[in-house]
């Protein structure tokens, strides 16, 4: 089970790589790997956040070490981690509703970090060290997109199209306006075509 997610967190980042760079198949690969990443952290949390391994999820051994109070922990972290993974890839789509899976997510995520650094004496170094590892850096990468304006994250993302940034905080704004999804389209065309350009001179 962990393989599997190191492998999704690793296509989250290649993704997000080849968003940057602007190459074709980004919003598949991170579609794909945001959403089973998500539905692995909501259904198997409590297993996932108890160092229970897929072999071991139907054995009952592997739960006797583990208290009612840890289950639940696992299901409510695994919860919040769906939420927030899921609204940050809504974010990062430009999708509505991102705010409100992220903000109960982050919540959800926040408090059990509290939870986890109080009880840190009386759980086992394994357990907290899976808590921490994966709470921390959603909950900080959630809270730099939740405080950056979308026109500096577009900023980023789009340093030398202006036009094409200003089109999609136009539209964003105003989603009702069908001119404006259209100058969003034409300024996106512009920019993969000045793109290609760029990319056979340079070969």
């Amino acid at each position: 089970m962990k393989k599997t997610e190191l492998g999704l967190i690793g296509l989250i980042a290649l993704g997000i790589l080849f968003k940057i760079l602007h190459y074709p198949g980004w919003a598949i690969i991170l579609i794909v790997s945001v959403g089973i990443l998500s539905q692995m952290y909501f259904a198997l949390g409590f297993a996932i956040f108890n160092c229970i391994g897929l072999r071991d999820l139907f054995k009952s051994d592997s739960y006797r070490s583990t208290t009612v109070s840890s289950i639940a922990i696992g299901v409510i972290t695994g919860l919040g981690l769906s939420l927030t993974l899921m609204g940050l890839l809504f974010k990062t789509m430009s999708y509505p509703g991102a705010y409100f899976m992220l903000y109960p997510g982050m919540a959800t995520i926040g408090l059990i970090l509290i939870i986890v650094l109080i009880q840190k004496q009386s759980m086992g170094r394994s357990k907290f060290t899976t808590l921490i590892t994966r709470i921390v850096p959603f909950f900080i990468l959630g809270a730099i997109l939740l405080c950056t304006p979308r026109r500096t994250r577009l900023s980023w993302q789009y340093p030398n199209n202006p036009e094409y940034i200003e089109a999609l905080v136009n539209a964003s704004e105003h989603p009702e306006n069908s001119e404006l999804q259209l100058k969003v389209d034409e300024e996106y065309f512009k920019m993969r075509e000045q793109f290609k350009k760029e990319h056979s001179e340079k070969e």
